[in-house]
Formats: C-alpha cells, structure tokens, sequence
C-alpha cells in the first residue's frame, strides 16, 4: 500500500502484513502485482491509473473517474493501447466493512 503519511504505512503494514511505502510509484515498478486500487484525492485518480496501466497493471478506479473530457479520452485511449481493465467504481459503498443489514426484530 502506498500512502504520503508514514503512520498510516506503519499502521496498515502492520495491520496488513504487507509492504507499504510513501511513492505509489513503487508499487507500480513492481513485477509481482497485478492491478491497483486508486483511492487517492480525486483529482489523483486519472494520474495514477494512466500511470499504472502504462506499468502493465489492471486498475480499479474509484470514483470520480477523472475531472476532464480530456482526461476521460486518455484513459479510454490508454486501455485500448495497453490492453488492461480499468474499472469504475465506489468502493466506500461497495466494501462490506460499513456494516451488514440488520435482521428484522422478531416482534416487529
């Protein structure tokens, strides 16, 4: 994981058991992963998924996609240059640590 505040790498490589570092460009010079999550500022998302497309990884976007018109012609264009998946979405509301359903009352 990649992030620009150190407690967070040292808590989430901690937490984790995984390898954190302070330049998400290190991960994505690494041959051993495959795709990425962009969770970074919003107006870091296009950046870096042109970047880690270029490196051969497959991406999964969070939401916004981009700011720009522009900026959504270059990642059509990058994904059909580079062949990799690029997935759109919102993860905050996708992930199931917010919390489940809870189950109806009985005496409801």
């Amino acid at each position: 994981m990649a992030d620009t505040y150190q407690k967070r790498v040292n808590a989430n490589k901690e937490h984790h058991k995984c390898d954190g570092y302070l330049d998400y460009r290190e991960i994505l010079n690494r041959g051993d992963i495959d795709a990425v999550i962009v969770a970074t500022p919003d107006h870091w998302h296009a950046r870096v998924a042109l970047e880690a497309m270029d490196h051969g990884k497959d991406v999964y976007l969070e939401k916004p996609m981009c700011h720009t018109i522009d900026e959504a012609h270059m990642l059509v264009n990058t994904v059909k240059e580079t062949g990799r998946v690029l997935q759109v979405g919102s993860q905050t509301t996708s992930a199931t640590s917010g919390g489940r359903p809870k189950k109806p009352s009985p005496t409801a």
